[in-house]
């Protein structure tokens, strides 16, 4: 079961993810889309003492995938957090 943690990314962002991200993921997992489950961490950054804007950052749980299905998956989503506006 693929969980997607995801910080510094508006949870408007991770809401539409949860959306598109399923439906190619699944396949490249060869798993199916109700098996996903999105998490939004509300996250802050500092450096110098000033809050900053970081880049998003997504963490993927799952269990073993061949380094090819690791990498075809952070492409998906990759292009898809780009396709956001959000990275």
């Amino acid at each position: 079961m693929p969980h997607l943690r995801f910080r510094a990314l508006d949870s408007k962002h991770v809401a539409s993810l949860s959306i598109a991200l399923p439906k190619s993921l699944a396949v490249v997992m060869q798993t199916s889309e109700d098996n996903f489950t999105f998490e939004s961490i509300t996250t802050d950054y500092f450096e110098n003492g000033q809050s900053i804007r970081s880049y998003p950052f997504i963490e993927v749980h799952w269990f073993a995938r061949s380094q090819q299905i690791q990498n075809q998956s952070a492409r998906i989503i990759t292009d898809n957090v780009k396709e956001l506006g959000a990275a």
